[in-house]
């Protein structure tokens, strides 16, 4: 189904675009700064280099990229590049480092959970198991697969466009058309099943985890009050329960910032999406993302007491120099 195309459209396409850009410039500089700082401070302090701070880092680090690359090339994709969303099933090569990054996160994502699972059921095992060098090896397969995923996906969407024995009329546009191709609507369900599995999946084994960690916490907390009273000392401090609490709300977060997209798949996968409602969803996704990358370093700012010190010994840092 084809609809004609209304100069219009695209007209005030990029007027809402340019706007849009007004409003979430502001926050790029916020993100590539905070993200940054968590980063040096896991470099810098040797405490704070454990595994699962190595996946933290890794994590900000692609929301690093994702905001010096993927947002400014997906921005001026959806703004001044609609014309070739509408030819090419809604995705272009502006779109490929945005997806990328957000591959890698997502699976970032699995990787705090498959930690903290392995923290709770094996905890004599876990330093182990869990090594920064094996870390660094799964990371690093994180954007190698993402990468080949992706593009697997542009090449295969590339070939039915190529393949295809009708060439585009310039004066319709099939921006709201379902995907096409079997290879291409193949790949879309298989991301969509994936996605929405281990969007149920991770939350829910992540609160499963808090209530083994809880429980642990307790018997610790006991077996503590007693060694305090037989030695007359106050225990140390254990922040462990606190933070699989940070994991949980890391997770959750990131997947209520994230489920807009499968919702967005289900219409390009099943229906006919008007150009506005396509407008309006890429515009939308585009503030969400956003939004989302600048919750993570500051959730570990506020929530994490060595991050908090980390950040205020930089700040410390900064004003000395100058």
């Amino acid at each position: 189904m084809s609809e004609v195309l209304d100069p219009a459209f695209f007209v005030n396409h990029q007027f809402a675009g340019k706007i849009l850009m007004a409003c979430i410039s502001p926050l790029f500089p916020i993100i590539i700064v905070s993200n940054a700082l968590l980063i040096l401070i896991v470099y810098r302090n040797h405490r704070l280099r454990t595994p699962t701070n190595a996946i933290v880092a890794s994590l900000a680090f692609s929301n690093l990229v994702d905001a010096l690359i993927g947002l400014p090339l997906y921005t001026y994709g959806v703004v001044f590049k609609i014309e070739e969303a509408c030819t090419a099933d809604g995705d272009t090569l502006y779109h490929l480092p945005l997806q990328i990054t957000a591959g890698v996160s997502f699976l970032h994502i699995v990787a705090l959970t498959a930690d903290r699972c392995i923290a709770v059921t094996k905890p004599l095992r876990y330093v182990q198991i869990v090594t920064l060098k094996r870390i660094a090896i799964v990371l690093g397969s994180f954007w190698i697969l993402s990468a080949l995923l992706n593009n697997v996906r542009f090449i295969d969407l590339f070939k039915d466009l190529q393949t295809n024995t009708t060439i585009p009329d310039h004066n319709t546009t099939i921006c709201g058309m379902p995907y096409s191709g079997s290879t291409t609507l193949t790949f879309g369900w298989i991301v969509l099943c994936v996605i929405v599995v281990l969007m149920v999946v991770l939350p829910v084994t992540n609160i499963s985890l808090l209530r083994i960690a809880m429980k642990q916490a307790r018997k610790i907390a006991i077996q503590r009050e007693v060694m305090r009273v037989q030695q007359n000392q106050p225990p140390p401090q254990d922040d462990r329960l606190k933070a699989f609490k940070t994991i949980l709300l890391i997770v959750s977060l990131f997947i209520i910032f994230s489920f807009p997209f499968p919702l967005y798949l289900v219409l390009r996968l099943t229906t006919y999406v008007s150009p506005l409602t396509f407008m309006v969803c890429t515009h939308f996704f585009l503030v969400w993302h956003t939004i989302g990358l600048i919750v993570h370093p500051l959730l570990y700012g506020f929530r994490d007491r060595a991050f908090r010190i980390g950040f205020q010994n930089i700040l410390r840092q900064c004003r000395a120099t100058q």
